[in-house]
């Protein structure tokens, strides 16, 4: 069943619209019809089966049928995680949206070479939401802003959360045990991270974990973060 978005989707709606790209989208890539069922998410746990009232490019109208409510995952998951270059950077946001990652930040880091602009930041987002429509995953991943590790860590402090960096040393994930039901992954770009900041980790108490026996490029570290992480 075709699923779409929309934000303002409550527990009490009976009618919505589709934005001007959610319309299109549905005329021109789905070929929808009056009459046709669709599946509307808010991102926000709500899920909303819906049929097509009314239908042009400028706003598609829906009638609300059912409204079903998923609550989020008690574990959460971030990664911050340094950016790879062009079609792996949506492989990465693509994949870590389907397997229920929470938030994703992009790190910034002293071997990075890939930088994340505003307009990079709202390509994550589209990359994310069309993620979330395609898996049918009710809880949209949030795209946070771009991070230094110093400001990750500043971050994971004030937010009580528990911390790790990807590392070949340390142990794996599933045989650590965290304080809090939220925890970041920090994952560095394919030069690693600088000694500099693998201290900061150590003076964080960050602990390193090993994701296994081989190498990994960044996204496909952040992948495997993500599938450990919902196997636990």
């Amino acid at each position: 069943m075709p699923s779409f978005y929309n934000h303002q989707l409550d527990l009490e709606s009976q009618h919505i619209s589709l934005s001007p790209e959610e319309s299109q989208h549905a005329i021109k890539a789905r070929r929808l019809r009056v009459g046709d069922r669709v599946s509307v998410i808010n991102g926000r746990g709500i899920t909303a089966l819906c049929s097509l009232e009314t239908l042009d490019r400028s706003a598609a109208s829906l009638m609300v049928e059912s409204i079903d409510f998923t609550h989020a995952p008690p574990l959460k998951l971030s990664i911050a995680s340094a950016l790879p270059k062009g079609d792996r950077m949506r492989t990465m946001i693509d994949m870590l949206a389907q397997l229920g990652t929470s938030r994703f930040v992009p790190l910034r880091c002293a071997h990075s070479v890939q930088k994340c602009s505003t307009s990079m930041l709202s390509k994550l987002q589209r990359y994310a939401l069309e993620a979330c429509k395609q898996s049918n995953n009710p809880w949209l991943m949030h795209i946070d802003q771009e991070h230094s590790v110093s400001e990750l860590l500043e971050t994971a402090g004030k937010e009580e959360s528990a911390l790790a960096y990807a590392d070949g040393m340390g142990g794996s994930l599933a045989d650590r045990q965290f304080s809090s039901h939220d925890l970041c992954v920090a994952i560095g770009p394919e030069g690693g991270f600088s000694p500099d900041e693998v201290t900061a980790f150590a003076i964080a108490q960050a602990p390193a974990i090993k994701l296994g026996s081989t190498i990994l490029r960044t996204e496909t570290a952040a992948v495997a973060v993500a599938a450990q992480w919902i196997a636990r």
